[in-house]
């Protein structure tokens, strides 16, 4: 057996064409990341203002209405280019003027800067003054005070009594959803002083916007728990956010870190670069008996002291052996590629994978995690193995063997998994796909599928293993009462 599977690799790494390909996917990897590094990112701030000035030039100024709403727009337009001008894109003023449902500071601005447009306009359009000019610039150089001198400590103080303020109002009226909200805000404040985290644009801001959004959409959850299974879905989603949430802020590590920095790309290398690596797989899955069957050099193996379910054991193990292979070739392509384009410090921080079985979040090296990520989608790269395997072998044509398995492939990432329903509607029979089963990322460790409970990863694990078994029955099946001689 072992020099039959010898005989196998030596025949697939002896093809120049293998190289070819290999040398191909390099390129196009590469060239992904070449272009995703030049790449021009606007920031927020730029993206609002042009965004602004669009909406400006569709307004018909001709009527009272339409003139009001442009003041409206110009107005903020003025203020974010004051913003731009005085602080910087990335600045925290920048954000929270931007973040205006969660900040009161653009509203500050917009009274004053209001009253200025309205006074330009009121002789010659007819357009009332609406806002007390006193009180306006009072609030007005309060806040750009804050803002002048760079102190965001005192701005979070001034933003966390206005949340006391309107608390007191809400709770004369017992309007607990948004009682709590302000709960959580407040409790966003005292996070960020006690811990220093500026209000901005970085990963320590971002981790506490997401906890105190997962952690309203916890409480939501919690008066919605018996409606429904989609319920019970977002209730993880939120739980996970919020434990890596508070994991970042209590640990100052970025473990969601940047879509395009070096570890996520590697990282996410079994999702973002999976079509190369099941290329990979059909290539050899849909060659290693269709051409020899067609040259007949499969006859010279027949005659040597072997048997016929020998003989395609020792190619099945062959490919199993290239799974692993185009899964780590792929994986270096894209680390070399991370290694020679981008900052590889970011590699050093570890990522995490919430564990709904033991209620704790793991955290773990790359390393590690690309073991997980590779285990999850194996299911997919056996299944296209085996199908491809199954009709290179049954219709002995290495073209037929290529374009099924890589339409079924296509399939699965476009209808797949979308299978849309509930846990408690009938079950249709796409469920039962082995294309509905084959990815096991979204049941890991607890983790509930979004379409129906049904979806665990043990119901499927055992539907992927019946259909491989059945599959590589009929091939065997197939190869043993094939009439290889007389062709």
């Amino acid at each position: 057996m072992i020099n039959l599977i010898k005989n196998e690799l030596e025949k697939i790494f002896t093809k120049k064409s293998l190289y070819i390909i290999l040398l191909i996917l390099f390129v196009i990897i590469f060239g992904t990341y070449i272009n995703e590094r030049n790449e021009n990112v606007r920031s927020e701030l730029e993206l609002e203002i042009q965004n602004v000035e669009i909406q400006k030039s569709n307004i018909d100024t001709t009527s009272n209405s339409g003139l009001r709403e442009y003041l409206e727009l110009d107005t903020k337009c003025d203020i974010l280019q004051d913003i731009q001008e005085k602080y910087g894109n990335n600045s925290w003023q920048a954000y929270v003027i931007l973040n205006e449902n969660d900040y009161c500071a653009y509203s500050y601005y917009h009274d004053y800067y209001l009253f200025e447009k309205e006074s330009e306009y009121s002789e010659n359009n007819n357009i009332e003054i609406t806002i007390p000019l006193k009180e306006a610039k009072e609030k007005y150089e309060e806040i750009d005070r804050i803002f002048r001198n760079n102190i965001w400590n005192e701005f979070a103080e001034f933003q966390n009594k206005i949340y006391q303020q309107q608390k007191l109002t809400y709770d004369k009226i017992e309007d607990k959803k948004v009682i709590k909200e302000l709960e959580i805000k407040s409790e966003k404040i005292d996070i960020r002083l006690r811990e220093n985290i500026p209000f901005g644009y970085t990963y320590l801001n971002n981790a506490i916007e997401d906890y105190g959004r997962s952690k309203y959409g916890l409480y939501l959850d919690e008066l919605n728990k018996k409606s429904s299974y989609y319920v019970e879905v977002n209730h993880q989603i939120n739980l996970e956010n919020m434990e890596k949430s508070k994991y970042i802020i209590e640990s100052k590590k970025d473990i969601q870190g940047k879509e395009d920095d070096a570890r996520n790309s590697i990282a996410n290398t079994f999702d973002t670069h999976q079509l190369f690596i099941v290329l990979l797989i059909v290539y050899f899955s849909a060659t290693i008996i269709s051409e020899e069957i067609n040259s007949g050099t499969i006859r010279q193996l027949l005659i040597r002291p072997y048997g016929r379910s020998k003989i395609l054991l020792s190619k099945l193990i062959t490919l199993l052996l290239m799974i692993i292979f185009s899964s780590v070739i792929v994986l270096n392509m894209v680390i070399i590629s991370n290694i020679l384009l981008k900052d590889i410090n970011t590699l050093k921080i570890p990522m995490a994978i919430y564990n709904f079985n033991t209620n704790n979040l793991m955290i773990m090296n790359i390393g590690r995690y690309l073991l997980i990520q590779f285990f999850a989608k194996l299911p997919i790269f056996l299944g296209i193995c085996l199908v491809s395997f199954l009709i290179s072998t049954l219709s002995e044509n290495s073209i037929i063997a290529t374009i099924i398995p890589l339409g079924i492939y296509i399939y699965s990432i476009i209808y797949g998994n979308n299978v849309t329903g509930g846990a408690f509607e009938t079950i249709p029979p796409k469920v039962f796909l082995l294309t509905s089963n084959w990815n096991l990322s979204s049941t890991l460790f607890g983790k509930l599928n979004a379409d129906y409970k049904i979806f665990t990863v043990q119901f499927q694990i055992a539907m992927c293993v019946l259909y491989f078994i059945t599959i590589i029955i009929g091939t065997f099946l197939d190869f043993q009462l094939k009439d290889i001689k007389n062709k």
